[in-house]
């Protein structure tokens, strides 16, 4: 099978470019010929290059249509026009068996890339809650095969906006073990000797976006209020800052004991040094993939109780979910982790079974393959009679 996928950029500056990287690669190493095309270049770009047919990067129209501030600089749409044909007659050519969406903002580029001959289309909804579908209802109804959810939230979100449950397929993101290793004594010890950490530290991390949504604010004034010294706590927070006025008001709040480092290519030694992740969103996520990463490294997660993070933290983990703002209850579960590697160090063995057991990227994408390979036989949905019932489309 021959899969066009496409991916925001050729960087892991987030879960879904991880996600479309690491599916990607697995896909490939099951025989799968795989092509890619991107918005934004990056430093994954060479490791997509060891599996990937071919990896194309051709600019900012793939995500929807030009703005209306864009639209004012003399020039730019017969530019967009033309790139975007080039774009859709160069992945026209590479005679795609389906073409594989890793967000639902590309579809009008993955439509018109689709039409001759009539490639089906598997999109993944990463994304994009409580936003209206809007015109996209009528592309994404008649021309995707299948749509595939990360979680049971995002599924309901776009059923809500009008497309049938039917056609969707929740997914949940699955990670390699190894890839994302089991900490030991010796890794631990030695990462925080990298990052100048004390031995002895409970050390929390949060890794991802540095952008309001993350709700990093929060989570700096929650450590505020366990008040630990520098030899006894570290707080650190690495991610891409936007805008950089955030990061700014970030650093002004923050404690000595709160670090930042920039996004690294390799999180895993971060991960190691870590005694607790924290994923302290105000917004909806649709899944938390660095959830799983950190627990794979039986490193024990954080998280708000938002969008489909209380799907990833089930049974005894569902006590480290908190409420969206709620500094006090951050701080309280922070407190009650502190010593956790001494009263109950039986916690990282759990975090791994509950990684390995729900979250596993073989297992993730042995259902993604068998959604793309059944895409090929059902096609378009096309026709009144299989449209009857969806709002806006009839």
């Amino acid at each position: 099978m021959r899969v066009l996928v496409n991916t925001l950029e050729l960087s892991p500056s987030g879960g879904i470019e991880l996600h479309a990287l690491q599916v990607s690669r697995e896909l490939a190493s099951r025989g799968h010929v795989i092509d890619v095309v991107a918005q934004r270049d990056g430093v994954s770009r060479s490791e997509y290059e060891t599996f990937a047919n071919t990896v194309s990067v051709f600019g900012d129209f793939l995500h929807g249509p030009l703005s209306v501030e864009q639209l004012r600089h003399p020039g730019t749409l017969v530019e967009w026009v033309r790139r975007v044909g080039y774009a859709v007659r160069s992945s026209r050519r590479l005679h795609p068996d389906v073409i594989y969406a890793n967000d639902q903002q590309s579809l009008m580029w993955a439509c018109a890339t689709s039409r001759r001959p009539r490639v089906p289309i598997v999109c993944h909804l990463h994304g994009g809650v409580g936003r209206p579908i809007g015109v996209q209802r009528t592309i994404l109804a008649r021309r995707v095969a299948t749509f595939i959810a990360p979680s049971g939230f995002i599924r309901d979100d776009w059923v809500g906006h009008g497309v049938p449950a039917s056609w969707v397929e929740v997914i949940p993101q699955g990670v390699d073990p190894n890839v994302y290793p089991r900490a030991t004594s010796e890794s631990r010890n030695s990462a925080r000797r990298i990052l100048g950490f004390p031995h002895e530290a409970f050390v929390a991390v949060f890794v991802g976006r540095i952008v309001p949504d993350k709700g990093i604010d929060v989570l700096i004034r929650a450590w505020e209020r366990i008040g630990l010294p520098p030899e006894r706590g570290r707080l650190l927070i690495v991610g891409r800052p936007w805008p950089w006025s955030y990061l700014k008001y970030l650093r002004d709040i923050a404690p000595p004991t709160c670090l930042f480092m920039d996004m690294q290519t390799d999180v895993i030694p971060i991960l190691h040094a870590a005694d607790v992740l924290v994923l302290p969103s105000l917004c909806e996520e649709a899944f938390g993939r660095v959830i799983i990463e950190a627990m794979a490294t039986g490193c024990p997660a954080v998280a708000s109780n938002v969008g489909g993070i209380p799907e990833v933290l089930t049974g005894r983990f569902a006590s480290m979910l908190f409420e969206r703002g709620n500094e006090e209850e951050l701080a309280a579960r922070l407190s009650e982790l502190q010593t956790w590697r001494r009263d109950e160090p039986e916690l990282a063995d759990a975090c791994v079974a509950h990684v390995t057991g729900l979250f596993n990227l073989a297992s993730a994408v042995d259902r993604i393959e068998q959604v793309l390979e059944s895409s090929q036989a059902y096609g378009w949905r096309t026709g009144p009679s299989q449209r009857v019932g969806v709002p806006g489309l009839d």
